[in-house]
């Protein structure tokens, strides 16, 4: 009866110790199909960014969203039908992004029509596509993941070499003889969205110096009180492309390694939370967002867009001869608590110009650098979803 008993022990035992090791087995495989998953999916991600990078830059290059999805099709002339994942695997389609390595797997990437134009439709009429993504990890681990995009809410060029919106306007036009606000043929030196903001202008501009500002087929001083295009005169859509610079920004400190503010041949999208000041000297090109105060020191030069937003405040001050070229956009929207994104105390307040000191510092409307500028306006992420294999 002892033997008896004790062999029943040690079997029990050894089922037990079978049960332990068959466990520890099963959590090791679960821990491992997690891993690889997720590096499946991360695989996925990077895909898609670089096909919105992609995107962009075609499209900024003077390419349609039409050719883009032409130039993906198969032999048969159709799109495949995203909406269900697995047509791919028998798909004629191109890649829009060819099968690409990356550490221990690789991502492949296809484009798409939306649902509005249709999806297998070659033709676009609202600037949104899709792109879906195939992230392989180790392990012949898959991950799909697809997103709708759209170019950053076709963002219009500026209205005016200066853009101030908000019921009034704080502006001191300074006195120097020769700088210059300078529009074109169809944009005034000034835009402002109110009459009682357009008077402010022309009150801060020193009576002889008002020959000074120009364009627009006006007399001078050339300052208009217009209705503003998106986002330019709508707060929420501001408040959006702000979210959208900021997440696609090159830089948002000025403490950032390699810190630059762009230049012709390679421009950068800089966002600063906070104040900041250009130091006399300073050049740059792209899209500077400045959400306090803005401070601009002798001779400064910038080719692109200048948006003050959130505090609404530049000040300008000291001589110089730089040009900025493009447009300047100042707009004070952060309310009571100084918070540029969307809270509830958000509401239109008196932006604010003030320039002193001498100098022949112009500041001209120029449609190319503005266009160039708008250009570096990222593919905005309209929906998103990870594909159940």
């Amino acid at each position: 009866m002892v033997l008896v008993t004790v062999i029943l022990l040690l079997l029990a035992f050894t089922a037990l110790g079978v049960a332990a090791v068959n466990i520890a087995n099963v959590g090791r495989k679960i821990s491992s199909n997690t891993k690889t998953s997720r590096q499946a999916f991360y695989l996925a991600e990077a895909g898609l960014e670089v096909a919105r990078e992609k995107l962009r830059a075609q499209v900024a290059g003077g390419g349609h969203l039409s050719a883009q999805l032409n130039s993906v099709k198969g032999a048969d002339g159709v799109l495949t039908d995203s909406t269900n994942v697995l047509n791919f695997g028998s798909s004629d389609d191109d890649p829009y992004v060819n099968s690409t390595n990356l550490g221990s797997g690789s991502y492949r990437v296809y484009l798409t029509n939306d649902s509005i134009d249709g999806i297998t439709s070659l033709t676009d009429t609202n600037g949104i596509v899709t792109l879906t993504s195939f992230g392989y990890g180790p392990d012949h681990s898959k991950a799909v993941v697809q997103v709708t995009v759209q170019k950053a809410g076709g963002v219009p060029d500026l209205p005016a070499a200066i853009t101030m919106p908000g019921p009034n306007v704080s502006f001191n036009g300074g006195s120097s003889d020769v700088s210059t606000y300078s529009g074109d043929a169809t944009h005034p030196a000034i835009a402002v969205n109110s009459g009682a903001g357009q008077s402010d202008v022309v009150n801060g501009i020193p009576h002889n110096r008002r020959d000074n500002y120009t364009g627009g087929g006006l007399s001078t001083p050339s300052v208009q009180n217009m209705v503003l295009p998106d986002p330019w005169g709508n707060l929420p859509k501001l408040q959006d492309l702000y979210s959208n610079l900021k997440s696609q920004a090159d830089f948002t400190s000025s403490l950032n390694p390699g810190f630059s503010l762009g230049t012709t041949s390679s421009p950068k999208i800089v966002v600063i939370d906070g104040d900041y000041t250009m130091i006399g000297g300073t050049s740059g090109a792209g899209i500077l967002v400045v959400t306090g105060t803005l401070t601009l020191n002798g001779n400064i030069s910038y080719d692109g867009i200048i948006l003050v937003m959130g505090k609404g405040v530049l000040n300008r001050s000291g001589g110089g001869n730089g040009v900025i070229g493009g447009g300047i956009y100042i707009a004070n929207i952060a309310g009571p608590d100084g918070n540029i994104n969307t809270t509830g105390d958000n509401t239109w307040g008196t932006p604010s110009w003030s320039t002193s000191g001498g100098g022949t510092s112009d500041i001209d409307y120029i449609y190319t650098a503005e266009s160039n500028a708008l250009d570096l306006i990222p593919f905005k992420r309209l929906s998103w979803k990870q594909v159940a294999l």
